[in-house]
């Protein structure tokens, strides 16, 4: 009973299943009823018949449910690619959870299709809100790259917002290579978080035309949301022009303090000069007369004692005409064109004889050079100094070289007075190899009295002296030094622009005014040989004015004094046929000579008149002579030369020169 109850179990279990299953299923139920088999058999089949159901609706399942999904998969695909205009194009009659699941996921790239839309246009806006921006802004990524970079920055840069399209690394190629290590220091002490405040520093970028622009910016950290430090944000103004500008007005601003300093230690040198000019003129004037008149013995003490005064004065005075060719300005008068060549070799010739033999001077002179608007004594006078310098910095073993060339210069700086000048330059060089000038000294070598050398050594007026004559010349300078290595100085001088040449002039010791044809009739208060007449004296210094005093009188003169040039001109005016000559200072309370002497020639055309001054005061000789004055002078002014310059008073000009121990280079 018990096994017919179970094969009839079997049996309706293999019926359920036959009615679910395909034909073939029930055709293996009608063989396994009548085999005959035993329960276990039958099981068998059964969970064999089983699995075979199982894989074929697996199957099927698999292939329904993979080909409704199969459009949410590529939706979810392209939405993951970026895409976020992908849709499910499964039909909207499908109402089961696979249709619900599409259904969601069009909804949610919808949502994400909206926020990426109002993402980009905020984007936007920000970026026209940066590209308003006077100033560069610019991210960068925890790499370097460029996260961010707004219209000013490519303004900067000289390139388009493409050339941050990718991954472009900021210090690799917009940071100059000699700035990058301290641009890489800093971005590094950015993203360490060791100053929150933001940084503020200079720094050089380059841009596509290599070329270099100073920017100031101002660094901070980005954090994220969790205050993790994710990049730096930097803000940059461009600042080269701004630094080009002050750069200039500093320079400008030392320019105008360092022509003022000149110019006021001119105008210091040369009144200076003016007073110890006249107490020279006293003290060498008695001096002579004393050795002259008293000193009938060469060899006697007192002699000796008046010659030892006489050197003292006439070192004085080459000290003081140094002073004047710092400090005086001259009046523009056509310079003479020199060719500095020959000037300069025959210059070198002396210096070597001078020199000794443990200093080697080389000479490099170049042939052809144009001709120069200079002074051949106040070439050579520049020169000497110059390499008595490089002697004293050398030593006693060294090398000097001298080097004359043309060059033409493009925006040099003078050292002395610290403007730019440029053009077609003959460039002569005075070189050494001895100690050098310290930095902190070099701005100061051309003051007056300014040395480094020992008490007694120098005298601090050799370079103001070449300042002086260069800059009168329309020359400049400039000194290259390294202590311990040694200086170079160049002097530029302008060369010949037009075609007309005059000759080289003569000393201005030596030159004379130009006076107009005396008159008939004139000096008729002298006698047969005119060696006497009457003469007028005027100088506000008492003992230069005994000292003319006692030169006349003793030559025989008639002599007037006056201490002040408004009352001899009144004397004058009062009885102008009185006097046959007029010596007169030129700088003088109330009224200059030069004043005094025109109001006088305007009543006595053929008055003889001469001028004498310590300091040029703005005239020269050409001047004067074109006044009517017939001799010029500058004191000290020996005694001799005065009663020449009187003695034939209708000789041609220049038969009388100034006193000759004047310095060469004073004027």
């Amino acid at each position: 009973m018990i096994r017919t109850i179970r094969t009839f179990r079997v049996r309706v279990l293999l019926l359920m299943l036959a009615a679910a299953s395909p034909p073939w299923v029930a055709l293996a139920w009608f063989e396994m009823s009548g085999s005959g088999g035993t329960t276990a058999d039958v099981l068998a089949g059964c969970a064999l018949i089983t699995l075979g159901i199982l894989a074929i609706v697996w199957t099927r399942g698999a292939t329904f449910l993979l080909g409704s999904m199969a459009s949410v998969v590529a939706t979810v695909r392209r939405m993951a690619h970026g895409d976020l205009s992908a849709r499910s194009t499964m039909e909207q009659r499908h109402q089961d959870e696979i249709g619900k699941l599409a259904s969601e996921v069009d909804r949610m790239a919808e949502a994400l299709s909206l926020r990426d839309q109002a993402l980009t246009e905020t984007r936007d806006r920000a970026q026209a809100y940066l590209d308003i921006v006077g100033v560069m802004v610019l991210a960068l990524n925890t790499k370097g790259n460029v996260a961010l970079a707004n219209r000013k920055t490519c303004e900067v840069l000289d390139c388009t917002p493409d050339a941050f399209a990718s991954a472009v690394n900021w210090f690799d190629n917009w940071v100059p290579e000699d700035n990058r290590a301290s641009a890489r220091d800093m971005f590094a002490h950015i993203l360490a978080g060791h100053d929150p405040a933001g940084t503020t520093h200079q720094g050089m970028v380059l841009t596509t035309r290599h070329e270099r622009r100073l920017i100031a910016w101002h660094n901070t950290a980005l954090k994220d949301t969790r205050g993790q430090i994710i990049g730096m944000l930097s803000a940059g103004d461009d600042i080269t022009e701004r630094v080009k500008v002050q750069a200039e007005k500093e320079r400008l601003q030392a320019q105008l303090q360092q022509a003022q300093k000149m110019e006021a230690l001119g105008q210091l040198t040369g009144g200076i000069a003016h007073d110890f000019n006249n107490i020279l003129a006293s003290v060498l004037g008695f001096a002579k007369l004393a050795l002259r008149r008293h000193t009938p013995d060469p060899e006697s003490p007192l002699a000796s004692y008046l010659n030892e005064i006489i050197a003292a004065g006439e070192r004085a005075r080459d000290l003081v005409a140094k002073m004047l060719a710092f400090g005086r300005l001259r009046p523009k008068t056509a310079p003479s064109l020199i060719d500095p060549g020959p000037v300069v070799l025959e210059a070198a010739q002396m210096l070597a004889a001078t020199i000794p033999s443990t200093i080697r001077i080389h000479t490099n002179v170049s042939e052809s050079l144009p001709k120069v608007p200079c002074d051949p004594v106040a070439l050579q006078q520049i020169l000497m100094n110059l390499v008595i310098n490089a002697r004293d910095a050398v030593g006693g073993k060294g090398q000097i070289l001298l080097g004359l060339r043309q060059r033409h210069a493009e925006r040099l700086i003078c050292t002395a007075c610290l403007k730019p000048f440029s053009g077609s330059l003959v460039e002569l060089t005075v070189a050494d190899d001895g100690t050098g000038i310290a930095p902190d000294v070099l701005p100061r070598i051309f003051d007056p009295f300014f040395t480094t050398k020992e008490v007694g050594l120098g005298s601090g007026m050799g370079l103001s002296m070449v300042h002086g004559l260069v800059h009168q010349a329309g020359g400049h300078f400039v000194v290259e030094s390294q202590p311990a290595i040694g200086t170079i100085f160049r002097v530029y001088l302008p060369t010949a622009t037009g075609s007309a040449e005059s000759a080289p002039s003569a000393l201005p010791s030596e030159r004379t005014a130009q006076r107009p044809q005396t008159p008939q009739g004139a000096g008729k208060g002298r006698d047969a040989g005119g060696r006497s007449g009457h003469v007028l004296l005027v100088d506000d210094d008492p003992g230069v004015l005994r000292l003319q005093e006692s030169i006349f009188k003793a030559a025989h003169w008639q002599v007037t004094c006056f201490s002040n040039p408004v009352q001899a001109l009144g004397a004058f005016q009062a009885a102008p046929d009185r006097f046959d000559a007029v010596i007169s200072d030129q700088i003088m309370p109330d009224l200059t000579g030069t004043d005094m002497i025109r109001a006088m020639l305007a009543l006595r055309p053929d008055l003889h008149a001469i001028l004498c001054t310590g300091h040029s005061g703005g005239i020269d000789a050409t001047l004067a002579g074109a006044m009517g004055i017939r001799h010029f002078f500058l004191k000290p002014v020996e005694p001799d030369a005065l009663l020449a310059a009187l003695a034939v008073p209708d000789a041609s000009p220049g038969t009388h020169p100034p006193f000759t121990g004047t310095a060469p280079f004073q004027k």
